[in-house]
């Protein structure tokens, strides 16, 4: 509510409106008159305006005296009137209070039901869970045929077998692994842990034969998209660049990288690079295309990259065990030469990596910073330096001599050009 004051009927030294401030302070209206006008003009402005207020509340109680008279006529018995409006409140307030306990006890009620029901639905859904991986289990084995009696089969068959449902397996056994995460280690779970092994197991032997069978012995391009279609789907795709590294890449390295295949290449170790280079496009062609087919039709089938877990580790591991020597700075310039054709390599090497991804994970695999860190530049630069001080020790020396001319920068240009190429 706003407050105003009376006007004076003549100028003041001073604004009223400054005594409503909330921050009003004598000292500072003061200090503020006097610095207009004298002290006494400032007490006569004030006792003026005094007086001005005094005359506005006198005819403010003058014109509402009336009411102020009749205001005690009219509080005659409101006391009774309040006395009797308390005992039918007093008993609303009682009726409100019980209304107000009945409906926090059904509250509580409801809430408890309400908590009930959801521990009931959330037993239903982990029994329904345990249900479909019981069901699972047993689809599995009945697809791997885990309890039939061993009988002799014909091949032909038992290929047809394998193509048909390899699919329904791997998606199968994919929707069983997703349903056992859902059960957080339940009792149940645990009991059916020994069949999910055994199936596990099997799907593994199945797969490692169909997948050695259509890269190495037949060369099956549909068979062979299947079998990685199912690793990927039960995501084991380590599983079959492992095997390719083991059944393909490792006995063809074996063979190319041996003491007389580099003897007899004058210790030059491209030769043998290049036959990995041949390697790639005649052994690792129909996997590449299959893998590819995979990811044009089915995205989320992505893992794979067999040049870089298969084929690469097994070509440091090769040269590393059995090629040791090529690391050994002892002879310069034939560590030079070989560090020059193994980088050589390396690059021709990610020319056949599918992507930029490839390419990164290619340069952060431990086997490739492992092969980097092999060759010894310290030693190899000391013994440099060492050629190159000496060399040019013996021209400034000639040098010196009588009738000598100083001919030490094209000699330690070649020697420096004979260090880093």
């Amino acid at each position: 509510m706003s407050v105003s004051l009376p006007d004076h009927p003549r100028p003041l030294c001073f604004p009223n409106t400054v005594l409503l401030e909330d921050d009003f302070s004598v000292d500072d209206f003061v200090g503020s008159c006097k610095r207009r006008v004298s002290i006494d003009t400032l007490r006569s402005d004030l006792e003026s305006y005094f007086k001005t207020l005094k005359n506005s509340m006198v005819e403010l109680i003058n014109h509402d005296y009336a009411d102020f008279l009749k205001l005690s006529s009219n509080l005659i018995g409101v006391d009774n009137a309040i006395s009797d409006l308390l005992t039918p409140l007093g008993q609303l307030r009682e009726e409100l209070l019980s209304l107000k306990l009945s409906l926090n006890t059904a509250i509580r009620s409801m809430e408890g039901r309400l908590v009930h029901r959801a521990e009931l639905r959330e037993k239903k859904s982990l029994l329904n869970n345990l249900l479909s991986v019981t069901e699972s289990v047993a689809m599995l084995e009945r697809l791997l045929r885990l309890h039939e009696p061993t009988l002799t089969v014909d091949p032909s068959r038992s290929e047809e077998f394998s193509g048909l449902v390899q699919d329904r397996i791997g998606s199968e056994f994919s929707r069983l692994q997703y349903l056992m995460s859902l059960s957080n280690r339940h009792p149940v779970i645990k009991s059916l842990e020994p069949r999910i092994r055994s199936i596990e197991k099997v799907m593994e032997s199945n797969l490692e034969k169909m997948f050695v069978a259509s890269v190495i012995d037949g060369g099956d391009p549909d068979k062979l998209s299947k079998c990685l279609r199912t690793y990927a789907s039960i995501s084991k795709q380590q599983i079959a660049e492992e095997l390719f590294s083991k059944k393909v890449v490792l006995p063809y390295m074996e063979e190319v990288f041996t003491i007389q295949n580099f003897t007899a290449n004058d210790q030059d170790i491209s030769m043998l690079y290049a036959e990995v280079l041949c390697f790639i496009p005649s052994h690792c062609h129909l996997l590449l295309c299959a893998i590819n087919d995979i990811h044009h039709v089915r995205s989320s089938q992505q893992g794979y990259d067999f040049l870089v877990n298969a084929v690469f580790p097994e070509v440091v591991r090769v040269v590393e065990t059995r090629l040791s020597t090529i690391f050994a700075p002892g002879n310069p310039e034939l560590f030079y030469k070989n560090y020059k054709k193994t980088t050589d390599f390396i690059s021709q090497f990610e020319e056949f990596c599918s992507s930029k991804e490839s390419i990164q994970r290619l340069r952060s695999h431990v086997s490739y910073l492992s092969f980097i860190n092999k060759w010894s530049f310290p030693v190899y630069y000391q013994i440099r330096f060492q050629e190159i001080a000496g060399q040019l020790e013996s021209v400034l020396s000639s040098a010196c001599e009588p009738g000598g001319h100083y001919l030490g920068n094209f000699p330690l240009y070649v020697a420096v050009s004979s260090c880093a190429g």
